[in-house]
């Protein structure tokens, strides 16, 4: 049986594929007027993608940025870019980056741009001790130290 094209992607992009699911930043641009997340499971053997989650938020609807990844199998980080620097849409909606948690579909985490000028495609969520690898802030680097310390003058 056919399905409506609800359940399927509108101008998707940052497509992240983790085992035999699929998890697509899906702008909504052409069909409707909002944008939202979207995860589908795909059997090959029956070749069937299914709408497993979705997640959107009231007054998101950003037509060409943005980005999702798996944090974890039940957390996903998503960008929502939007591109008023660029288009001029006058709206003042700033670029966010925001943890969602996929059980309750709340948001866990949010950061937003200080300007309307400034916008983002893609996100990472890095760690930081991979970035600056301080003694005082990162647990291995302060075990590593511990351990050659003693070789060092004060």
């Amino acid at each position: 049986n056919s399905l409506s094209d609800a359940y399927y992607t509108d101008c998707q992009h940052g497509v992240e594929i983790s085992g035999n699911r699929i998890l697509a930043y899906d702008n909504g641009m052409d069909d409707r007027d909002y944008s939202r997340i979207s995860e589908y499971e795909v059997d090959e053997s029956t070749m069937t993608a299914t709408l497993t989650w979705t997640w959107t938020e009231d007054k998101w609807d950003a037509d060409w940025l943005g980005d999702v990844d798996y944090i974890t199998p039940d957390r996903m980080l998503v960008t929502q870019g939007e591109q008023d620097c660029a288009w001029g849409s006058g709206d003042d909606v700033k670029t966010r980056i925001v943890e969602v948690d996929r059980e309750t579909g709340e948001a866990v985490w949010r950061g937003q741009f200080a300007d309307d000028g400034f916008m983002a495609y893609r996100g990472q969520r890095i760690d930081a001790c991979d970035v600056i690898p301080h003694v005082g802030w990162c647990a291995d680097v302060a075990t590593a130290y511990g351990a050659v310390a003693g070789i060092f003058a004060d």
